[in-house]
């Protein structure tokens, strides 16, 4: 299952939701490479994810029917990334060995919005098949 599998089967035909979705791991990605230093991001790419954000975050319709759940599943989210980058610096090795479960935590967006738009039976059928996806086994 790669990302865009995931996307498709998380909005279950909904276009609006399959664009923030793409937006969402566009933005998230970049994020990720900008702080971690591990790949370059341009000023002119991050201004872009940054408006393709605002503005998706601003005008979806499903992003706006559904903010009130969303919007605190996104500030939880990172939140639970920030804190996983202090894990995973630590000294303690079950704190390490956490973070990635940490890191990963917008993923539960992608199972909410498979919720949203397809019920009970959708979160759980792509939780269950796409939680292998961004998985890092730990290195020794």
């Amino acid at each position: 299952m790669d990302q865009d599998d995931i996307i498709a089967k998380a909005a279950n035909g909904n276009r609006d939701a399959a664009r923030f979705l793409s937006v969402l791991i566009e933005f998230a990605h970049h994020l990720d490479d900008l702080i971690d230093r591990d790949k370059p991001v341009t000023d002119a790419i991050l201004m872009e994810c940054v408006m393709a954000w605002t503005m998706e975050v601003s005008s979806n319709p499903f992003v706006q029917a559904n903010r009130a759940s969303l919007i605190p599943l996104l500030l939880v989210s990172v939140n639970a990334w920030l804190d996983a980058n202090e894990w995973a610096k630590s000294k303690d090795e079950n704190l390490v060995r956490s973070a990635d479960t940490l890191k990963g935590m917008y993923h539960e967006i992608f199972y909410y919005v498979a919720y949203l738009t397809g019920g009970w039976k959708s979160m759980r059928a792509l939780s269950s098949t796409a939680r292998e996806y961004d998985y890092e086994p730990l290195k020794n």
